[in-house]
């Protein structure tokens, strides 16, 4: 999280009451999940109300593990039970509360936010996005497909104060959700991917559909789309001025003219700027869906100032996303997590759960490289050790330099299940993580 908060910070944020014992903690860790406490002397809990279950049921259990900090709807009956032994706030409504504190998360970051929305491609662009821009910034994005009025808030609270680039993708499946994402995101630069007919029912056509996503952009400085799109761009350009604009087509006249080679198993890029500058690429990808959604990708680097070389090095470097989280079965009953995707610090968050969720097994083996372009090495690897910890890694493979860091917070002689066995090796692999 960006800035660690106090309990009269949060009241202030989310207008709510404040009761029980007021230990007075600084709150660096926001969870919605029993499931995933690492930090609970400093974490507050949201207790969000669902269809089939509600957060607050769980308290008396986080209490155990040692949480002292909640956020409960101010109609919880239990409150009076349990105020001696823990911090309270009261508010009407856990989301929007929720939602609050991540607006006021995002308002501490003054580096670029990259804001993405389109009926298709979100996801893609996102991580492929993030990847390129890896290779020259320290970048945060939100993990998997978190996109949605909570899953917002999570990858808001994933940017750190090292990073020097966010990227957020917005999803919605009716008329007036957009509006709160809007006010938790506020992209510097947007990206609008496709439209198409997924969550149709819940909009009156398609022209409302395209304005509720363009809500995403109302503030950003500059909005990136294809501009050969037609129902999306005739929205787009009536509702923005033309400054506000970074268009690409196939066509002449925008800002950058695209046109392609394909090469054996490779596309060749070329794009012109309006300013007459030449740009070529080469991208692992040949069928018409990837070729768009890498030239998103390439418009929005190239906007955000990246260098040429270092583009390329990223694009060199991309997958398919089915690599993100894909179970295989190995050996002698064994099961893999391939999540070579990519390697950041919350993408090993996304992998660790997931890891929690399968069928138990003799032991869990952690195979990681250096985390690159992440920041401080000692903050982030003191937060993997914690994960390694937290999940219960029987043994870990480092590969790398930097991955070395984590043999000074493990015994050398394991102790106890928290203690495991470490391996480390000076080889180099594209192929970041694996469980």
């Amino acid at each position: 999280m960006l800035t660690s908060l106090s309990i009269d910070q949060l009241r202030q944020i989310t207008h709510g009451e404040v009761l029980g014992k007021n230990r007075t903690p600084q709150i660096s860790q926001i969870s919605i999940d029993s499931r995933q406490i690492i930090h609970p002397d400093q974490t507050l809990f949201v207790a969000l109300r669902g269809a089939k279950a509600d957060g607050a049921d769980f308290i008396p259990e986080l209490m155990e593990q040692g949480i002292r900090m909640f956020l409960v709807h101010q109609d919880w009956k239990k409150v009076n039970v349990f105020q001696d032994q823990a911090t309270f706030i009261l508010v009407p409504d856990t989301r929007k509360a929720l939602q609050q504190i991540a607006s006021y998360q995002r308002g501490q970051f003054s580096k670029p936010v990259v804001g993405i929305t389109g009926s298709n491609g979100k996801t893609i662009v996102k991580e492929w996005l993030g990847q390129v821009l890896g290779q020259s910034f320290t970048v945060a994005k939100s993990p998997k497909s978190y996109n949605s009025q909570v899953g917002v808030p999570l990858s808001i609270f994933g940017i750190q104060p090292y990073h020097q680039v966010a990227i957020l993708e917005a999803g919605i499946s009716r008329s007036g959700e957009m509006k709160s994402l809007e006010s938790m995101i506020k992209p510097d630069l947007g990206i609008f991917t496709t439209i198409g007919s997924a969550h149709e029912e819940g909009f009156s056509g398609l022209k409302d559909k395209i304005q509720e996503k363009l809500q995403l952009f109302q503030d950003t400085k500059l909005l990136i789309y294809c501009q050969d799109m037609v129902e999306i761009a005739k929205e787009i350009e009536a509702s923005f001025p033309k400054d506000r604009l970074v268009a690409w087509s196939v066509s002449p006249g925008s800002d950058f003219t695209v046109s392609h080679k394909i090469i054996e198993s490779k596309t060749r890029l070329f794009l012109v700027a309006h300013d007459l500058r030449a740009f070529t690429f080469l991208v692992p990808f040949t069928d018409k869906a990837s070729v768009e959604n890498v030239t998103h990708v390439i418009v929005a680097a190239l906007t955000l100032g990246q260098d040429m070389p270092d583009i390329q090095e990223g694009l060199d470097h991309l997958k398919p996303i089915d690599m993100r989280l894909t179970l295989k079965p190995g050996i002698n009953d064994s099961l893999i997590i391939d999540d070579t995707y990519n390697n950041d610090l919350a993408g090993l968050k996304v992998a660790m759960e997931f890891l929690s969720q399968q069928r138990p097994k003799r032991s869990k083996i952690l195979i990681l490289s250096d985390l690159l372009q992440q920041g401080l090495p000692e903050k982030i690897y003191s937060e993997v050790a914690e994960l390694v910890k937290s999940y219960g890694i029987d043994q870990l493979i480092g590969v790398g330099q930097d991955i070395k860091r984590l043999e000074h917070f493990f015994p050398e002689k394991p102790t106890s299940i928290q203690a495991p066995r470490l391996f480390f090796s000076n080889l180099t692999l594209r192929a970041s993580k694996m469980i």
